[in-house]
C-alpha cells in the first residue's frame, strides 16, 4: 500500500561536512500498477479450472447462457435486433461479446472472449475506483488503498474472475463510470468549459450504457436521481450551484435521446426501462431551474427544498391526470417485482438470499465483502456529515450510492457487489485514518482537487518500523480477502469430476450418433447448463432440470419416471451431495448403480456407464432394457446376477436384480445391462445382448 510517512536516506553532498536528509519516494503510478496487478492476479486464481486442454470451462451456471446466446448470434449473423438480443434482459452485453468475438476470429473464439471479459472489466473498474477516489479526496494514498480493497473484496473477485462470464461484470463498469463522471462534475467546478462538456457527454454515454445493459437497470439508476435531488440542497450553499447541474442535465438529455432512438429501432427494453433517462432528464431540468431561481433571489436551502417537494407534488398530479394508466403500470411493476423476490427466496439460488443469510450478520459480510463494511460504514456517516458541513455535494452522491446498495444487499446479496464498489472508497478512507491514529501514517488532508497537478504524484516510503506495522495491517486485510475469494471461487468453479463427466458424455454421445434431445443431460439445475453446453450445445435454459431433477431423485417409482423422461433425456448425472434414503431413486442409482440391495429393489431402465475417480459423480443412460419373463416355483424370490465394467474407473460392478414369482409361478423383470445372467441357487443362465437392450426385446426363461 502507498504511504505518506517520514523516512530518509543520507545524501552526501559536495561538502563532506554536511549531510542533508532526502525522502525516499515512490511514484503513485507504480503503486497503482501494483494494486491493479493484485486485482487481476486474484481474478486469475481460476485459470487452471477454466483452461482445460482444448476446452474452456466457464464458472458456475449462468455464463453458459450468455455463451449460448453469443454463439447463436455469431452463427445467425450479428444484428442489434437479433432474437438473441431482442427481448433478452442483457442485449447490449450479448451484442458487445459477439462483436469482440468477431474481431478475434468468430464463433470459435466466443468462449475465450466470455472467459476473459470479466477480468478486463475488473481492471477498468479498478482504474475507475482510483479516479473516483482521487477526485473526491485529492489523496493518491487513499485512491490506491481503495483499489487494493476492491481487489480483495471476495464477492467482487468472484463476479469478475476469469470465467465468471455473467452480465454482472459488465454492469459494474457502467455503474462506476456513471458514478465517477457524476462526482467529477460536482467536484471540478473550476474545470474549463470544454472539459466539463466532455465529461458531461461521457456521463450521458454511461447512463446510456447502464440503461441498455440490463433489464433491471432502473435499480442501478435510482441513486442518480436521488443523488441529484439531495445534493441540490447542499449545492445551493455553494458559489455557483447552477453550473454542475447544467452539465449533468446535458448528459442526461443525451442519454434520453440515444436510449429512445436505440430502443425504437431494436425494442431491447420496455418503455418503462427506456423511459428512465427521460425521467432523470426532466428531474435534472427541474432542479436546474429551481437552483437558478432560488440562487437569483438569494434564498436558502429550506426554500429550495420546499420548491422541490411542491414540484414533486405537482408532477404527480399532472401525470395522474394526463397519463392515468401510468399509475396502474407502476403499481403492477412493484407487485411483479415483489412477487419475483418472494419466489426467488425459496429457489435455493445463492445470490437471491440476503447478505446475512449464509454466514450471519457479522461473519457473512466479512466473508463476502472482507473488512470493507467495518471500515467503510462509519466513513459513510462521516462523508454525509462532511457533505452538509462543508457544502460538498459530491460526497452526497457517494453516500447515496452506498446506502442504496446497502439496502438492496439486505434483499438480495447479488447487490452486495455494487455495495462493495463504493464501500471500497469509504473503507480506504477509514483504513488510512486508522493507520494515522496508530501513528503509522501522516493523517490525510481530504480535499477534492481541481487540478491533477495539485495531487501529490510521488509518495515518501515508510521507515522500517512503520513498514512492519503497515505490512501487518495490510497483510491481514489482503490475506483474509484472498482466502475468502479463493473459497468462493472454489465453490463456483466446475470441479474436475463434473468436467470429466461432461467430456465423457460428449464423446459417448458422438459415438452413439445421438442428437438433441436424445443427448440431453438431466442434472442438478446448478450444473445443467454446463453439462448440456459441452454435450449438446443447448445451454439456453435450466428450467427442465429445475422442474424435474429433484422430484425424480427423491421419488421411488423409477419405471414411471423412465416413461416420462425417455423421450427427453439421454443422460442422468448423480452426485454424492444429495442425501436420500435407500428406497429413493438417487440412492438406488448413485449408491447401488441401479442394482438391487438388501433394502431396495434395483432400477430397470437406468444403466450406470461412467463414474469419476473419487466416485462422487456418476453418469447413467436411459435404455429400454430387456424384459425377461418366465415361470418358476410359485411365490419364490429369484435373483439374477451379472457384472459390468464402468468407464472412468474401469471397475467391475456386480449387477443384481431380484423378482418374486406370483402364485402361478410367473415373473417378469427388466434388465438394463447386457451380459450373461445367472440365477442364484439355480443352474439357469440368460444371455442378454446389447441389441436386445436397445430394442427393448423380451426373453423367455423356463425354470
Amino acid at each position: 500500500m502507498n504511504l505518506l510517512l517520514e523516512n530518509v536516506q543520507v545524501d552526501v553532498t559536495s561538502d563532506p561536512g554536511r549531510q542533508r536528509r532526502v525522502p525516499r519516494t515512490v511514484s503513485a503510478g507504480v503503486l497503482l500498477g501494483a494494486a491493479l496487478a493484485l486485482l487481476v492476479g486474484i481474478r486469475l486464481l481460476t485459470v487452471e479450472a477454466v483452461f482445460r486442454g482444448s476446452d474452456i470451462v466457464l464458472l458456475s451456471n449462468d455464463p453458459y447462457f450468455y455463451l449460448y446466446l453469443t454463439e447463436r448470434m455469431l452463427t445467425d449473423g450479428i444484428s442489434a435486433g437479433s432474437p438473441q438480443t431482442g427481448g433478452r434482459p442483457e442485449p447490449l452485453l450479448i451484442l458487445t461479446l459477439a462483436l469482440v468475438s468477431t474481431l478475434l476470429g468468430g464463433v470459435s473464439q466466443a468462449d475465450f472472449v466470455l472467459a476473459v471479459y470479466p477480468v478486463f472489466t475488473a481492471f477498468l473498474s479498478g482504474i475507475l475506483v482510483f479516479v473516483l477516489t482521487r477526485t473526491l479526496t485529492g489523496d493518491n494514498r487513499i485512491a490506491v488503498v481503495a483499489v487494493i480493497i476492491l481487489a480483495v473484496t471476495p464477492l467482487h473477485a468472484s463476479r469478475t474472475a476469469l470465467g465468471s462470464a455473467d452480465h454482472h461484470a459488465f454492469d459494474y463498469f457502467w455503474l462506476l463510470l456513471t458514478a465517477t463522471t457524476l462526482i467529477w462534475l460536482f467536484v471540478k467546478t473550476e474545470a474549463t468549459q470544454r472539459d466539463r462538456w466532455l465529461v458531461g457527454s461521457v456521463f450521458g454515454i454511461a447512463i446510456t450504457g447502464q440503461t441498455l445493459a440490463w433489464g433491471a437497470s432502473p435499480l442501478m439508476l435510482v441513486p442518480v436521481g436521488v443523488a441529484i435531488g439531495v445534493s441540490s440542497i447542499v449545492l445551493i450553499e455553494t458559489e455557483d450551484p447552477v453550473q454542475p447541474v447544467l452539465a449533468i442535465s446535458a448528459g442526461l438529455g443525451l442519454a434520453a435521446v440515444v436510449v429512445q432512438l436505440i430502443n425504437h429501432l431494436t425494442a431491447w427494453h420496455s418503455q418503462v426501462v427506456a423511459g428512465v433517462p427521460v425521467g432523470l432528464f426532466i428531474e435534472a431540468l427541474t432542479i436546474l431551474g429551481l437552483l437558478y431561481v432560488v440562487d437569483r433571489f438569494d434564498r436558502s436551502w429550506p426554500t429550495l427544498l420546499g420548491c422541490e417537494l411542491m414540484s414533486i407534488f405537482i408532477a404527480a398530479i399532472a401525470v395522474w391526470l394526463v397519463v392515468p394508466e401510468l399509475g396502474d403500470v407502476t403499481v403492477g411493476l412493484i407487485s411483479e417485482f415483489t412477487a419475483y423476490i418472494e419466489r426467488l427466496q425459496g429457489s435455493g439460488i445463492g445470490e437471491t438470499k440476503p447478505i446475512i443469510a449464509a454466514f450471519g450478520p457479522v461473519v457473512g459480510p466479512l466473508v463476502l465483502l472482507g473488512f470493507s463494511p467495518f471500515l467503510g460504514l462509519p466513513a459513510v456517516v462521516w462523508g454525509a456529515v462532511r457533505a452538509v458541513r462543508r457544502h460538498e455535494p459530491a460526497w452526497i452522491v457517494l453516500v447515496v450510492y452506498a446506502l442504496w446498495f446497502l439496502a438492496l444487499a439486505f434483499v438480495q446479496r447479488r447487490f452486495a457487489v455494487q455495495l462493495g464498489l463504493f464501500l471500497s472508497v469509504f473503507a480506504a478512507i477509514g483504513f488510512v485514518f486508522m493507520l494515522a491514529w496508530f501513528g503509522v501514517l501522516v493523517p490525510p488532508q481530504i480535499s477534492a482537487s481541481n487540478t491533477a497537478k495539485s495531487v501529490q504524484q510521488t509518495l515518501p516510503l515508510p521507515d522500517r518500523r512503520r513498514f512492519i506495522f503497515l505490512a501487518g495491517f495490510g497483510g491481514v486485510g489482503i490475506g483474509s480477502g484472498t482466502v475468502y475469494s479463493r473459497y468462493i471461487l472454489s465453490e463456483i468453479s466446475i470441479d474436475d469430476a463434473a468436467y470429466e463427466a461432461a467430456a465423457w458424455m460428449r464423446e459417448y454421445a458422438t459415438e452413439q450418433n445421438w442428437t438433441y434431445p436424445r443427448n440431453y443431460v438431466l442434472a442438478h439445475w446448478g450444473r445443467a447448463r454446463m453439462y448440456n453446453y459441452f454435450v449438446n450445445g443447448e445451454s439456453r435454459s435450466y428450467s427442465y432440470a429445475r422442474e424435474h431433477y429433484e422430484a425424480f431423485m427423491f421419488d421411488s417409482d423409477a419405471a414411471a419416471w423412465y416413461d416420462q423422461l425417455n423421450s427427453r433425456v439421454g443422460f442422468v448425472v448423480t452426485r454424492d451431495e444429495i442425501n436420500t434414503n435407500s428406497f429413493q431413486i438417487h440412492a438406488r442409482l448413485h449408491d447401488a448403480y441401479g442394482s438391487a440391495s438388501n433394502v431396495s429393489a434395483g432400477v430397470s431402465h437406468f444403466r450406470a456407464v461412467w463414474e469419476s475417480a473419487d466416485r462422487s459423480v456418476k453418469v447413467f443412460t436411459l435404455v429400454p432394457g430387456v424384459t425377461v419373463t418366465g415361470t418358476g416355483p410359485p411365490e419364490t424370490e429369484l435373483t439374477l446376477v451379472t457384472s459390468f465394467d464402468i468407464a472412468g474407473t474401469d471397475r467391475t460392478i456386480q449387477y443384481r436384480r431380484q423378482t418374486t414369482t406370483d402364485e402361478d409361478g410367473a415373473f417378469s423383470l427388466t434388465l438394463a445391462h447386457p451380459g450373461t445372467y445367472e440365477f442364484t441357487d439355480r443352474s439357469q443362465r440368460v444371455i442378454v445382448r446389447e441389441a436386445d437392450i436397445r430394442d427393448g426385446a423380451e426373453l423367455t426363461v423356463q425354470m
